[in-house]
């Protein structure tokens, strides 16, 4: 018996095997956390952030204005 196994829930204090009828009928865990936002925003953030460096890189490039090592 595995305790990972999706199909298997705690009813009265023992374990049984959930028929895909009830698997179905479950519901939860499709909300928006906060978290989840959270880490969209930053996700954006990095983009957009990502775009800029390389904007100014290929500006610098173009203008002949980047310092050479």
């Amino acid at each position: 018996m595995d305790l990972l196994d999706p199909q298997l829930v705690i009813k009265g204090g023992s374990m049984q095997e959930l028929s895909k009828t009830e698997l179905l009928d479950i519901i939860g865990g499709a909300t928006l956390s906060a978290t989840l936002i959270s880490a969209l925003v930053r996700g954006a953030e990095l983009s957009f952030e990502t775009g800029q460096c390389l904007g100014g890189a290929i500006r610098r490039l173009m203008e002949g204005k980047y310092c050479r090592i």
